[in-house]
């Protein structure tokens, strides 16, 4: 069985469709059964009364969130490489 790609409380966009747009992030509620093979996802937007169920495709990462993730991998290499520098001159 295929695990999740988005957990609990993490912060989502839901992927345009059609003439539905929305720049708000949405936040993950529950994670659902699978429908056939598609993993699911119950999601909520502060600005919507209402929950929404999503397929997995549907979503993705919170560009914002992709970026961190992206920069502190980035953080993480210079430093190795830093560390390495250093440990090869000593």
């Amino acid at each position: 069985m295929t695990a999740h790609l988005f957990s609990l409380g993490e912060t989502v966009t839901l992927n345009p469709i059609m003439s539905f747009k929305t720049v708000e992030g949405y936040t993950v509620k529950a994670q659902l059964p699978p429908s056939g093979d598609a993993l699911q996802y119950r999601i909520k937007c502060a600005s919507e009364p209402f929950e929404r169920v999503v397929f997995e495709h549907q979503i993705s990462k919170r560009r914002a969130t992709a970026l961190a993730d992206s920069a502190k991998s980035s953080k993480r290499k210079t430093l190795n490489q830093i560390l390495r520098k250093i440990s090869a001159s000593t």
